[in-house]
């Protein structure tokens, strides 16, 4: 079995370990059997879930308000087994992502470990807060079973058991449908924060590999412009930051090239989630429900937290790439001989032209979309209440 790397952080260590234990970090040695287990765990748990799911949906087609139930929970289903699928495809070409990124951390020196742990302190901080507020959202759908005014599930689904009658039964579906949620869940958020630390530490590279060019010609003065030694040190600086701008910009396309489908089906939920939870919120009241009104509102959160963070780190790797062109700029090149300026002058060039993650070759992941997400909730919403007020006002005249 493949061991999973111990020389890279401990986020990193702590992520792929969680991918490893869902199933999700594929081995050689072990492949078959791996497999197996993996195949046999989302099978028993997601899948057959989704599957409840859908039956539940099928059943109370005519019903509005067990649709509008039951339609956000099973999108965020579907987009987990689009994810678990990606996964399933592109397993070992997001390994060698991993791999990539763990040999561009083991290329920094000391002076870029300041960059490099402030940047991963904030990733830390962020995936804990997203993992927190998930299980929590969780804990509160299944607390609802027993706290609410009558027995229900964690999630509406259709058993083929009467578990409303027989207790056995009922434990039976009750403790299951909480496993696979909470294998749901985590795996969920395991895939989601991966992505999040490759884009995220992406990003820091693309700053060090800045203070790594503003320090070319750094040891070069009027008195010793002739150095032989200082120049081609700094000609040999000029190659190592292009051979390390090369090895990010490879990673960048993998991270797009093997994650586009997890990030498609993000952007997709939240939208509709969004949408769909709002318009429960205008019929659920918390007085009358509580904990559905409870678990609505983190879940929408939780949601739309994913999202910002897909597009934020996907705005730092852009921004981030595009000042590594005022990095050169920005170095001693006045002091270097004309033949080590062109060199500088090539690498601006190829610079200019900054990276950027896509999600399917059709959006760009950056702040901007976010903020157009945002904008189609807002409107939506505005659609919603005005629609709410035209009932109630024809309600009113009625009345009258």
């Amino acid at each position: 079995m493949r061991p999973i790397p111990t020389n890279q952080t401990k986020l990193g260590l702590r992520l792929t370990t969680l991918l490893f234990i869902f199933g999700l970090w594929p081995n050689t040695s072990l492949k078959r059997t791996y497999k197996v287990y993996s195949y046999v765990l989302h099978f028993l748990t997601s899948f057959l879930m989704a599957l409840t799911m859908l039956v539940k949906l099928v059943n109370n087609i005519n019903n509005v308000e067990a649709v509008m139930e039951l339609l956000y929970p099973m999108l965020m289903v579907i987009a987990y087994l689009l994810k678990l699928l990606n996964y399933y495809t592109f397993g070992e070409n997001i390994v060698n992502s991993s791999n990539k990124l763990l040999n561009l951390q083991l290329n920094n020196n000391r002076s870029d470990g300041k960059i490099y742990h402030s940047r991963l302190s904030s990733l830390t901080k962020l995936i804990s807060f997203l993992y927190c507020v998930s299980n929590f959202a969780w804990g509160v759908a299944c607390s609802k079973t027993f706290l609410g005014a009558s027995i229900d599930l964690p999630v509406s689904s259709e058993y083929p058991l009467n578990w409303r009658e027989n207790k056995l039964y009922f434990w039976i579906v009750y403790l299951h449908q909480s496993f696979s949620g909470f294998i749901l869940v985590n795996s969920h958020i395991g895939m989601d924060c991966f992505a999040y630390y490759l884009m995220g530490m992406t990003a820091a590279h693309f700053e060090i590999l800045q203070s790594h060019i503003q320090l070319i010609g750094s040891g070069i003065d009027e008195g010793n412009r002739n150095d032989l030694k200082e120049l081609e040190f700094s000609s040999l600086s000029i190659k190592l930051c292009i051979d390390e701008h090369q090895q990010i910009l490879r990673l960048v396309r993998n991270i797009e090239k093997y994650f586009s489908i997890q990030f498609v089906s993000q952007i997709f939920l939240s939208g509709v989630i969004l949408s769909g939870g709002t318009f429960q919120l205008t019929i659920i009241t918390p007085s009358e429900n509580l904990f559905q009104f409870t678990f609505i509102v983190t879940f929408m959160l939780t949601v739309t937290t994913q999202t910002l963070f897909y597009t934020y780190f996907g705005d730092g790797i852009e921004t981030t790439s595009n000042l590594v062109s005022n990095a050169i700029y920005s170095c001693n090149w006045y002091v270097l001989p004309a033949s080590i300026r062109k060199d500088l002058i090539i690498a601006m060039e190829r610079v200019k032209r900054y990276s950027s993650i896509t999600a399917g070759k059709l959006l760009s992941l950056n702040l901007a979309l976010f903020s157009d997400v945002c904008t189609c909730f807002y409107a939506n919403l505005r659609l919603i209440i005005y629609q709410t007020l035209c009932v109630l006002s024809f309600c009113f005249r009625s009345s009258r």
